[in-house]
């Protein structure tokens, strides 16, 4: 088992070099390729909600503001949206969009078309936990895939979020 494990890790670690999409479901706003394998394409519908996310942010809303926004708008979330596949007017809405669900969306730097893979890794093949990898490790590749976001409106998003981050003494 511990060689195999090996085996499948740097399998998997060859992939993520090569600017393969490992995981096991797509960003909310992409979809896997179903003609190429690894491959990360838009999502029409979903797509369009996170450039008005993207928006909003830049225009100086908060993530709880636009969590509210998008709550009277009622846009399923990321996981309602995996689960039914459909957008707005959910019948059977169960979740309720948070500030940190908004801001794991912008935060996240797929949207500019670049993949960061390999952030966590398991401990043992032995054990379900993961354990954080250091910065300098993380499988980074840049335009793997479309963008949904222009590079400029992500660091001007970042750097409003950083810059209303609150200081804790």
């Amino acid at each position: 088992a511990r060689d195999i494990s090996q085996k499948i890790r740097s399998s998997l670690y060859a992939r993520m070099q090569s600017g393969k999409y490992i995981g096991s479901f797509a960003p909310y706003g992409y979809r896997k390729s179903s003609s190429k394998h690894g491959q990360l394409e838009w999502d029409q519908q979903a797509a369009i909600v996170v450039q008005r996310i993207f928006a909003w942010a830049s225009a100086g809303k908060t993530p709880a503001q636009i969590a509210c926004k998008l709550e009277k708008e009622q846009y399923c979330t990321p996981l309602e949206y995996r689960r039914l596949g459909s957008l707005l007017h959910s019948p059977m809405r169960q979740f309720h969009w948070q500030a940190g669900t908004v801001r794991k969306l912008l935060n996240n730097p797929c949207y500019m078309g670049m993949l960061v893979q390999g952030r966590t890794q398991k401990i043992s093949f032995k054990a379900k936990q993961s354990k954080a990898v250091p910065k300098e490790r993380w499988h980074i590749c840049e335009q793997t895939h479309k963008a949904i976001v222009s590079q400029e409106m992500y660091t001007r998003v970042q750097r409003m979020l950083a810059s209303r981050c609150r200081m804790h003494p």
